[in-house]
């Protein structure tokens, strides 16, 4: 799999992560980075701080490139996370490593840190490989979306 080649189509398709402002930005089999650039304006909640489910968004994308780093396109089954401490703004980055492959099921953890390297979040992910190739999935985006 060419992680370069996907990580500069994911940051231009996936319109869900993009509109969102989560990048992808490193990847390889069983593991993948992402940034977020947080501006408190735009994703805090009415307490001020950044929106919970913008965390476990960053956590999800981060486990989902994670497990398909793998070459396989994967749905998530379940995922459990912690918020640690609350965060208002600055840069988001997001660690994701598979702890488990299996024939069915893959298993993420994913740990979210502020620039200051402080734990913000820390989620398990268990993903389901969908037995579609990543080469695959890309013709049929491709095939639909000209």
């Amino acid at each position: 799999m060419d992680y370069e080649k996907f990580i500069d189509i994911y940051n231009k398709q996936d319109k869900f992560a993009v509109n969102g402002g989560v990048r992808l930005v490193k990847m390889q089999a069983g593991y993948a980075e992402t940034e977020a650039d947080i501006e408190d304006d735009l994703t805090s909640n009415f307490m001020g701080s950044l929106h919970g489910g913008f965390i476990f968004t960053m956590a999800d994308v981060t486990a989902g490139a994670a497990a398909i780093g793998y070459g396989e396109t994967c749905v998530t089954l379940d995922a459990n996370i912690h918020f640690i401490r609350p965060f208002t703004s600055g840069k988001l980055h997001a660690i994701g490593r598979v702890i488990h492959k299996g024939r069915t099921t893959c298993i993420c953890e994913v740990e979210i840190f502020s620039e200051a390297e402080k734990l913000i979040s820390k989620c398990t992910c268990t993903m389901f490989p969908t037995g579609v190739k990543v080469e695959e999935q890309e013709a049929k985006y491709r095939q639909s979306h000209t």
